[in-house]
C-alpha cells in the first residue's frame, strides 16, 4: 500500500446502490474517476463478501472491510480476519439443536443451513433477498465462520446470550439474531443495516 495514497470507504445500499437496488451509471463513472486519480476505493460493510461480490466485481473494487471488520481485504489480499471460535459454534449448535432452533453459519464466500426448509429461515432470509441456503450441518467444523445466524424468537434467546458471553447477539428480525464475537464494534453498523426494508 502507498501510505501518500487516500483511501476513501463506500457503503453499499443507499450510497453505491439507489433505491431500487441498482449500480447508477453516476456511481460507477465516480468511482472510475477516484481510482483514475490515483485514490484507493473500498467498500465497508456489516456483510458477508459474498453478498456484495456482483457489486465489487462491476465497480473493479478489491479492497473491502466486512462482517463488521472481521474480514478485511486490501487489494485482493487478506489482511485481518477474526472468525467466530469453532469450540464455541459448535457448542452453540448443539444447543441450538436440542432446543429446536436453526442456524445459517457464513464464511467469505458462502452460507449454510443446519437444517433444510424452516420457515424461520425461508421468511428473514427472504427479507435479505436470499433463498434457503443449502443445508451442511456441519459446516463449521471445516470452514472460518464470521457470523452465524440463530432462528428463534426474542423471548427465547435469553439463555443463549447468558451461556455465550463470547458471542454478542444482534436481533434483526422476529425470528432471527446475529451471532457475533464479543468484542465486535459495539458501535458499529449492523449487519444488516444496508437493507432499509425488512419484512417482518
Amino acid at each position: 500500500m502507498n501510505v501518500g495514497r487516500k483511501i476513501v470507504f463506500f457503503d453499499i445500499d443507499g450510497t453505491l446502490l439507489d433505491d431500487q437496488k441498482q449500480l447508477p451509471p453516476s456511481t460507477v463513472e465516480a468511482v472510475r474517476r477516484l481510482k483514475q486519480s490515483g485514490v484507493y476505493v473500498a467498500i465497508a460493510t456489516g456483510r458477508a463478501p459474498f453478498m456484495f461480490e456482483h457489486v465489487r466485481k462491476q465497480l473493479g473494487i478489491d479492497s473491502f472491510v466486512s462482517f463488521n471488520g472481521q474480514y478485511v481485504v486490501f487489494e485482493g489480499d487478506v489482511l485481518y480476519k477474526q472468525p467466530l471460535s469453532r469450540e464455541k459454534v459448535r457448542a452453540l449448535t448443539e444447543d441450538a439443536r436440542k432446543n429446536g432452533h436453526p442456524l445459517v453459519f457464513m464464511d467469505a464466500e458462502k452460507m449454510r443451513a443446519s437444517i433444510g426448509d424452516h420457515p424461520h429461515i425461508h421468511v428473514s432470509m427472504a427479507s435479505l433477498k436470499f433463498a434457503h441456503p443449502p443445508v451442511d450441518p456441519l459446516y463449521y467444523e471445516n470452514k472460518d465462520i464470521y457470523q452465524a445466524l440463530l432462528f428463534c424468537r426474542a423471548e427465547e434467546e435469553e439463555p443463549y446470550v447468558r451461556n455465550y458471553p463470547e458471542f454478542r447477539f444482534v436481533r434483526w428480525h422476529d425470528v432471527s439474531t446475529d451471532v457475533l464475537p464479543a468484542g465486535g464494534l459495539e458501535g458499529g453498523r449492523h449487519p444488516h443495516d444496508d437493507r432499509k426494508a425488512r419484512d417482518r
